[in-house]
């Protein structure tokens, strides 16, 4: 919530490379590579089941010493193909000024259902953005 308030743009990193750009509204509501899906299914939420577990990205980090061939997440990824293994995959463009490095990007997008927003944050009459419709923290007087 915070950093969907403050900032227009978000680079997602991962292995020391930027692998998602988008705007906050684009990454909050329609992340394109499965390590911005596994951030965003990692965090706890006001309107779900306290009950409910977090989903955890599987796996370990690689050894950014010793990187592997082909998208350095794919040993983490549960979208992974068979070229991903092969292959560094090429940055594409899922929206206009939202681009995502993976294989399958453009089917994430397409398929992505749950925001981490609440469906009711989603519906706005006024016509208010995301970040306007995210409180701010109190900064206190004085």
């Amino acid at each position: 919530g915070v950093v969907a308030r403050y900032v227009e743009r978000i680079n997602i990193m991962y292995a020391g490379r930027i692998i998602e750009h988008g705007s906050s509204t684009d990454i909050f509501e329609k992340p394109s590579h499965p390590y911005t899906v596994g951030l965003l299914d990692s965090i706890p939420r006001i309107d779900r089941d306290t009950r409910s577990s977090l989903d955890p990205i599987p796996g370990q980090p690689p050894d950014l010493a010793r990187l592997p061939d082909g998208c350095h997440f794919a040993e983490r990824c549960r979208n992974r193909i068979d070229r991903c293994t092969r292959e560094y995959p090429q940055t594409v463009q899922v929206e206009p000024h939202h681009t995502a490095t993976c294989w399958v990007a453009n089917e994430i997008h397409s398929n992505y259902t749950t925001s981490v927003i609440p469906a009711e944050a989603h519906a706005s009459a006024d016509g208010t953005s995301i970040q306007e419709r995210i409180p701010s923290p109190s900064m206190g007087e004085g």
